[in-house]
């Protein structure tokens, strides 16, 4: 069934308020639905920066540990001191700032590599009165070693699911 000119012109102008609704409410769809893919765009930017500042902070975390392990071979205490604080420090900063994106088994790890920091700070601490004995010196270098182990699983980590995202 063909409809005339004056035939359509008649319906638009008995319609044209529901014709005006329907019409409506397609533009207001399709304005929610780019609506929601743009704030899912930018949620998924933002944890993305959030993992990749995450990132940053575990390089310079792990860059400060391979300091202290310089500095250790080298006996400056008052060095290895300030670095280890620095590394206990930042892991504590991690574990506050960025909770939903670390594991439990990243959490254990970086716990465990600020406790190890903490007692190298302990030790060189000590030691810049009175210089620490041989065994006390290879156990440091052992915690660092393993902080440093630690430390790279977690940064690798960070790095996987960093880049996994994008």
């Amino acid at each position: 069934m063909l409809m005339s000119w004056p035939g359509l012109s008649d319906f638009l102008v008995q319609n044209w308020g529901n014709l005006a609704s329907v019409v409506g409410v397609m533009v207001s769809v399709a304005t929610l639905a780019v609506a929601t893919k743009a704030r899912q765009a930018a949620e998924a930017a933002k944890a993305l920066a959030r993992r990749q500042s995450l990132a940053e902070v575990l390089q310079d975390t792990v860059r400060k540990n391979e300091q202290v392990g310089l500095f250790l071979s080298q006996r400056r205490w008052d060095i290895v001191w300030l670095r280890a604080q620095e590394i206990a420090g930042a892991t504590s900063i991690v574990l506050t700032r960025w909770p939903q994106e670390l594991s439990d088994s990243s959490k254990d790890n970086l716990l465990r590599s600020q406790r190890l920091s903490s007692s190298i700070a302990g030790v060189a601490l000590i030691a810049s009165g009175e210089a620490p004995p041989p065994p006390a010196i290879a156990r440091m270098s052992q915690a660092q070693g393993r902080v440093a182990q630690l430390l790279n699983t977690e940064l690798g980590e960070s790095l996987r699911s960093s880049e996994g995202s994008k």
